[in-house]
């Protein structure tokens, strides 16, 4: 899904059937498929990533257009935060979700509620800094937040949206403060749903660690019909509107489900 959220006109997976083992691969790793052969080789299971592929090879044929698509869905329940170490964060439409309830801590690290993950400044291969994930119990590293230009920073490095951007899924980075104070470096946290807001942004977005838990990717067949594709990654059940024109669908997709609508 991320791949064609991504301007890709396709893409391959490299297993798509395996022996019991998994392989190995070539660099000696044991893999995953979407088949996999019993002990005996006489006959297959088949997983469920199989199914999840389909709804891209099966309903997405050769010779469809990607065409743009927002996503505005919303949990009930803010689910499993389901976050690893060195995940990146992002700004995203708010969704509700866990991902997206962070807070200062009285050290002045910046932590995901709920979660054993604080916000931390890295250096990149490019001589830059992004922000990435790490058990909060491992770094010594603290935010210096300036109430009165709403800046948080280290040093000479305050927090920024990638290029100035406020596109659904644009990096949170650390960049050189520039001298003027700019909204993109401007953040505030919010004590009503226990979300972190950019002064950039004109609409309901929230700071998002890892990504968001709902994506989606419309195509226009050859045959001019319409395909969405839906996944929900999140423990808890997503609701959102399907609108196209005028008209307007209340629909839903399952905890870790995926779903194709067709018209």
């Amino acid at each position: 899904m991320t791949d064609l959220t991504n301007h890709v006109a396709g893409w391959v997976d490299w297993n798509l059937l395996l022996d019991h083992t998994g392989g190995p691969n070539h660099k000696g790793n044991l893999c995953d498929a979407p088949i996999i052969l019993t002990k005996d080789e006489t006959d297959f299971i088949i997983q469920p990533m199989f199914y999840f592929i389909q709804h891209f090879s099966k309903f997405i044929p050769v010779g469809s257009r990607r065409v743009d698509v927002q996503v505005a869905a919303h949990f009930e329940k803010p689910g499993d935060a389901q976050l690893y170490v060195d995940y990146q964060s992002s700004l995203a439409t708010c969704d509700g979700s866990s991902r997206q309830t962070i807070h200062k801590t009285d050290d002045n690290k910046m932590q995901v509620t709920n979660t054993p993950f604080c916000l931390n400044m890295v250096p990149t291969p490019t001589q830059g800094r992004e922000i990435r994930l790490v058990e909060c119990q491992w770094t010594q590293q603290t935010w210096t937040f300036e109430e009165d230009t709403h800046r948080i920073r280290i040093d000479d490095y305050c927090m920024s949206l990638s290029h100035g951007s406020t596109e659904n899924g644009v990096r949170v980075t650390a960049d050189k403060c520039e001298a003027d104070v700019v909204p993109h470096q401007q953040w505030t946290f919010n004590a009503e749903d226990g979300t972190m807001r950019s002064h950039a942004s004109t609409s309901n977005q929230c700071v998002t660690t890892g990504y968001s838990f709902v994506q989606a990717a419309a195509f226009v067949t050859p045959e001019n019909r319409k395909v969405l594709v839906v996944l929900n990654e999140n423990t808890e059940p997503a609701e959102f509107q399907v609108q196209v024109g005028d008209a307007v669908l209340d629909t839903s997709v399952l905890p870790g489900a995926i779903r194709t609508y067709i018209w």
